[in-house]
């Protein structure tokens, strides 16, 4: 099965729900380099802005941060010791995307992380944003990173998948991007019914019609 993957992360409002929110990030014209980041990294590189956001990445860690000017920002990963989460899961959180292939020969689906060794990726950049190319032995597919105003587009445009004798059944997308816990100042809203508020750091606000 391929399919086309479009997500779009719009930037609302208010931020206060978000987990990493720096005061003075706006200010920073080329790198990001500060001792609160959410990982451990040499540096985050500016790929894209405009006036209402900025976009950053950083190749070796393949971390990815999104910034609405004068806002907030979200960052693709989470500190291990900031989730208090054993050995794979600190793993996990620090993947950009997931994907996985069906084998026809085993009729079999196996998944794959952007981090595992065997999987290739590459660096392209693009107006207004840049591409990854994933490639694991003859299958690869590029994930596109785009600013929009201030929404960030992430696609996984069909052109740009190329199988060989295993095919692309999905790809799951930034799995931890913006992710909080119970020491934030935020709250996440479900749309069941009239909507409940639950805050990281109490219990649930249900509505009522």
């Amino acid at each position: 099965l391929i399919c086309f993957i479009c997500v779009i992360l719009a930037a609302v409002s208010s931020f206060n729900a978000v987990a990493f929110d720096w005061e003075g990030l706006d200010e920073v014209t080329e790198t990001v380099d500060t001792e609160d980041r959410p990982q451990a990294v040499d540096e985050l590189k500016l790929t894209a802005e405009n006036d209402l956001a900025r976009l950053y990445y950083n190749e070796a860690t393949s971390e990815l941060l999104f910034e609405v000017i004068g806002k907030g920002a979200f960052s693709s990963v989470v500190k291990p010791e900031y989730a208090g989460a054993d050995s794979d899961w600190a793993e996990n959180m620090r993947e950009l995307f997931s994907f996985l292939v069906y084998n026809p020969e085993s009729r079999a689906t196996q998944s794959f992380s952007a981090l595992d060794d065997g999987v290739e990726l590459r660096f392209t950049k693009k107006d207004n944003g840049f591409d990854i190319t994933a490639q694991k032995d003859d299958l690869s597919f590029a994930v596109c990173f785009r600013l929009n105003g201030e929404n960030l587009s992430v696609s996984v445009p069909h052109s740009k998948i190329k199988e060989g004798k295993k095919g692309l059944v999905s790809v799951t997308l930034m799995p931890f991007l913006g992710a909080a816990n119970t020491s934030e100042d935020g709250y996440i809203f479900y749309p069941d019914g009239s909507g409940t508020l639950y805050k990281f750091s109490g219990k649930p606000t249900v509505g009522r019609n």
